[in-house]
């Protein structure tokens, strides 16, 4: 079957076999489940959903949430599964130049100084800016004290877990102290920026750090979305 949809679709659930000949724009989800050729861009404003086979061969955009589970040729798309080939962007993302990391399990330490969690990301950046997106969660098991966290950038590679930062490795930005009422209380912290006066061309490598404010265990949280960076080109 070959259908043109030109959108914008509030819905779009491709099950079956079918071929897209035109622009494919849906204001909110699309689904891939069965075997489908995209010819023409594709945009999706909230999520792009790919259990099945899917060529994208008009590359496209997603501005919310994309999940590759399946087998995406064309316009090849990450950070679920695979790299990007083509036009593709995700969240304003250029091609390949978009990195992801979850902390998959809780990081602790006693130390007052700052130390690398392990948990980053790496990216060559395709210009002098880079943007970058960090939530994150943490506690201290002492009542009044706290945590501090902090995101570096690297041109060597990420310091393994209680690592302190690299020379020459440069903090980006700091949460300040995070102070506890209570012992364990949660504090969230989340920043975001635009990393400048870069080299083109050059890998970097970007990590979190953290800190006990003046004494106890300083914690950071694990697992799904508790901790999170993102790091992308800016088109």
């Amino acid at each position: 079957m070959s259908t043109r949809i030109t959108g914008p679709l509030g819905v779009l659930a491709v099950t079956g076999q079918a071929t897209l000949g035109g622009a494919t724009a849906v204001n909110n989800t699309l689904t891939v489940s069965g075997q489908a050729t995209l010819e023409g861009p594709v945009q999706a404003q909230q999520t792009l959903a790919v259990t099945g086979q899917a060529s994208l061969n008009g590359g496209g955009s997603v501005s919310g949430t994309l999940t590759n589970g399946g087998t995406i040729s064309g316009g090849v798309v990450n950070p679920a599964s695979g790299t990007v080939s083509g036009p593709w962007t995700v969240q304003g993302l250029l091609g390949t130049h978009y990195a992801t990391n979850t902390l998959s399990t809780a990081y602790t330490t006693t130390s007052t100084t700052a130390v690398s969690t392990g948990m980053g990301v790496s990216i060559s950046s395709p210009s002098t800016a880079l943007q970058w997106l960090l939530t994150a969660i943490g506690s201290n098991n002492t009542a009044g004290d706290g945590i501090a966290l902090s995101l570096y950038r690297s041109t060597t590679g990420i310091p393994a877990a209680g690592a302190a930062p690299g020379t020459g490795d440069v903090a980006v930005w700091g949460s300040g102290s995070l102070l506890s009422s209570a012992a364990g209380q949660q504090q969230a912290a989340s920043g975001t920026g635009i990393d400048t006066g870069l080299t083109s061309g050059t890998t970097y490598y970007y990590y979190l750090a953290v800190a006990a404010v003046t004494g106890g265990t300083a914690s950071v949280g694990g697992g799904t979305s508790e901790t999170v960076l993102r790091v992308r080109a800016i088109e």
